[in-house]
Order: structure tokens, then C-alpha cells, then sequence
């Protein structure tokens, strides 16, 4: 049956739908402030990827492989360089005693999506035009590294040698990992002038990546007007130019100079002490480490001893390391199993089987003092895996050891297995 509707009623229908609409729109808005705001947007002058990467996540991720710098092509919805080089805020240049230019080498990530690299890699490049560099082009930094030969990621010394064959001032390259759900950064700059390496390293969210970006750029490149002219004289001395006649930013390149088999090699920069340095530091120098410790009489006694070992360790360089250890013994005494606590102090030397393998052979040393008894002395060999940068499974698997007790030495043969975390 129909009722008959009125003006009055009309009203009151249309004022409790426009409530309900307005509800409906507050709960939209509501709900959306609730999803993740932390999806980094896409760097301008690129199209927007159909899935922005979110800030990472604790866990482990899949590592994709790291793209080669002859691999990296220029977006398609650029426009297409026309000078190869991005115009310096004029704020800045006025302040510059010379114009200086600069590359960026593309970031390389690890273990995170590739395009959070073109996020950094953009801006870096922004924030150098800013500070008043000219910025060489995607394809003219992909050119210079492929007649450098540089191999990817590189190396400082790389680095150094693809801003000579540029032709530019100075050249920059990060890292970007993920790390307890945050980003870490890692920037290394070479400086033409032969000053350097330069380094910063910080970290942040996916909100504040670009401001983070920015400062750390700022705080590994040096101003424009620091610069050694008479320095960057002398290393440019054996280059020439052999770069487009187009390309104001387009390479030196080094000369030939002949060898004594009559063949020609490229000039290269020797690396530095202080360059050797800076690429041997330990990223994390502190470490945490447990063992477990099987010592096998091997003199004819037929002793059995064990040990839990707790282990505070300083990396010195990537592949030296100081420890301490509180060791438990549950040792064979003349009286049936006796507990005891031992100290020792352990030197760790570390042999790299290959650049980019993780497995290694830890050559230790240690010297410990079992209360009641005497000194211990042990020598060992094995190896290390590690998974990541964090943790690392080792095992001592020659380990000869030498008990200095009543007057007396006893050996063993030892065999252990350990955990080991990286602060």
C-alpha cells in the first residue's frame, strides 16, 4: 500500500540520508587513514610503478640480483636529455667559484625492492644539482663505467676511476639494504682532485627517505667552491679527452701509455692507504658468540672435557677479530666430573675464499686459565658461513689443545660448532 508522502517527511528522509552519506564518507576517510601511508611515490619525471615498494618489513626478504649499470635503462616517460647534465638551482651557483659536475653511479639494494635504488638514486641527483653541481646523465654515467670496466657495485678505487673517465668532479654510489624495518643507507664519493673516499651512512623509514637521502649527500659531498685544482691537474695529467664532441660532460679517458711488452694499459690511480682502510672497515665491529666445545684426549688418557664458551667479540677490520670468552668446563677429574670456569682471550684472523662467496676460514688463536689447574693453550681452523650480515655459523674442525696441568701437559683434539650474532 502506498503512503501518502508530505513535505515534511521528504525532508526528514533527505536529512537522514545526507547523515548517512556523511557517515559513509567519514568511515572512508577513517579507514584510509589507516592504511600505510609510508608508500614512497614515484621519482618525478618517471611513471608511477603499479605497485609503490612499502617501507621493508622484519623478516627475511628474497634478494634479487643487483642490476648492472649496462642493464639500467632511462625511463621511457623522461623527456630526452638534451645538454646531458641537470641544471644547478641558481641559488647555489652564485655562491660557487666554479662550476663543478658530478655523477651517480646507480644505486645498487640488496635484499629489498630494486626501485626503492631508483627512489635514492634520483635523489642524489637532485640534491647535487641543488648544491650546484652539473649532473651527468643516466647515459653518460652507463657510458663512462663501461669504458672504465667498472665492475658493479664498485669499489671505491672503481668509483674513482669512473669519475676520471666521465671527465667530472666528483662521482657518488649507495648502497640500500633493509635492516629491523628501516632503510639503511650507505654513500661513498670520490673526489677528482684525489681527496677521499667520502663516506655517510644513516637510515629512515619509507615517509622520510628522501630527506634522509638528501642530508647524507650533503654531508659525503664536499661543497663545489672545496676543491684542489693543482690536484686534480697532476691525476688529469695523463688523461685526454675522447668523449662526443656534443657532450660537455662526455669522458677523459685515460691514455695509453705503452708497457714494457709493447702493449698499452689504461692509467690507474693506485689505491690509498687510507682507500684500503675505508673498504676493509667492519659495517657492525661488535659480536655475540656461543659455542660449544668438545675436547677429545689425544695423548693416551682418554680424557673427555667440555666446554660452553660465551663470547664478546671487536671486529678490528672485516677479517680481525678480538674476543674475550667465559667458558663453562665440565672436565674428567681424578675423581669423576669436576665444573670449572675458564677465561680466555682469543685472536681471530679471517681468510676470504672468494669476493662473493660468505664462506670464509677463521685461523684462531687463545689463551685461557683454568683456575686450580693451569693455562690452557689452543690453535684452530675451520670454517664460516655467514647468512646475511647478522648471524654467521662457524665450526672449528683442527683444533689442537694444549692443558698445562700439575706440572704436566695434556692435548686434545677439539672439535666445535658456534652461533654468532652481529650488533
Amino acid at each position: 500500500m502506498l503512503l501518502p508522502v508530505t513535505l515534511p517527511s521528504l525532508s526528514r528522509v533527505l536529512r537522514s540520508a545526507a547523515c548517512v552519506g556523511v557517515l559513509l564518507v567519514a568511515s572512508a576517510g577513517a579507514v584510509h587513514a589507516q592504511l600505510p601511508g609510508s608508500d614512497l611515490p614515484p621519482p618525478p619525471g618517471m611513471e608511477a610503478p603499479a605497485s609503490p615498494p612499502a617501507g621493508p618489513e622484519r623478516g627475511t626478504v628474497t634478494q634479487p640480483p643487483p642490476p648492472t649499470p649496462s642493464q639500467t635503462p632511462t625511463p621511457a616517460s623522461a623527456p630526452p636529455p638534451t645538454d646531458g647534465v641537470i641544471a644547478p638551482a641558481p641559488a647555489d651557483t652564485s655562491a660557487n667559484s666554479g662550476a663543478r659536475t658530478a655523477l651517480v653511479v646507480d644505486a645498487a639494494t640488496r635484499g629489498i625492492d630494486p626501485r626503492v635504488g631508483q627512489h635514492v638514486t634520483h635523489a642524489m641527483r637532485q640534491t647535487l644539482a641543488a648544491m650546484g653541481y652539473a649532473v651527468a646523465s643516466s647515459t653518460e654515467t652507463v657510458a663512462a663505467a663501461q669504458r672504465a670496466r667498472m665492475t658493479y657495485p664498485p669499489a671505491p678505487a672503481d668509483l674513482w676511476r669512473v669519475t676520471l673517465a666521465a671527465g667530472v668532479d666528483r662521482g657518488a654510489f649507495a648502497r640500500v639494504w633493509a635492516d629491523a624495518g628501516r632503510y639503511v643507507f650507505e654513500l661513498s664519493v670520490a673526489s677528482a682532485d684525489g681527496t677521499g673516499p667520502f663516506f655517510a651512512r644513516g637510515s629512515s623509514g619509507a615517509e622520510d627517505l628522501y630527506a634522509v637521502v638528501e642530508r647524507l649527500t650533503r654531508e659525503a659531498v664536499p661543497a663545489p667552491n672545496v676543491w684542489d685544482a693543482a690536484a686534480a691537474a697532476r691525476y688529469r695529467a695523463p688523461v685526454a679527452s675522447a668523449g662526443p664532441a656534443d657532450s660537455p660532460l662526455a669522458g677523459q679517458l685515460a691514455t695509453p701509455s705503452p708497457s714494457p711488452t709493447g702493449a698499452r694499459t689504461p692509467f690507474v690511480r693506485p689505491v690509498t692507504p687510507r682507500e684500503a682502510r675505508a673498504a676493509d672497515a667492519p659495517g657492525r665491529r661488535l659480536q655475540l658468540a656461543l659455542y660449544t666445545v668438545s675436547a677429545i684426549g689425544a695423548d693416551g688418557n682418554g680424557f673427555y672435557n667440555h666446554l660452553l664458551e660465551l663470547s664478546l667479540g671487536v671486529r678490528l677490520r672485516r677479517d680481525m677479530i678480538l674476543s674475550l670468552q667465559l667458558g663453562y668446563a665440565n672436565l674428567d677429574g681424578r675423581h669423576g666430573r669436576e665444573h670449572n670456569l675458564m677465561p680466555s682471550l682469543v685472536v681471530e684472523k679471517r681468510l676470504r675464499l672468494a669476493p662473493h662467496l660468505d664462506l670464509s676460514v677463521p685461523i684462531k688463536g687463545s689463551v685461557g686459565f683454568l683456575p686450580f689447574n693451569g693455562p690452557v693453550l689452543r690453535v684452530s681452523a675451520g670454517l664460516a658461513y655467514a647468512f646475511g650480515e647478522r648471524v654467521e655459523l662457524t665450526a672449528d674442525l683442527i683444533c689442537p689443545s694444549f692443558w698445562l696441568i700439575d706440572d704436566r701437559v695434556y692435548v686434545s683434539m677439539n672439535v666445535s660448532l658456534g652461533l654468532i650474532v652481529r650488533l
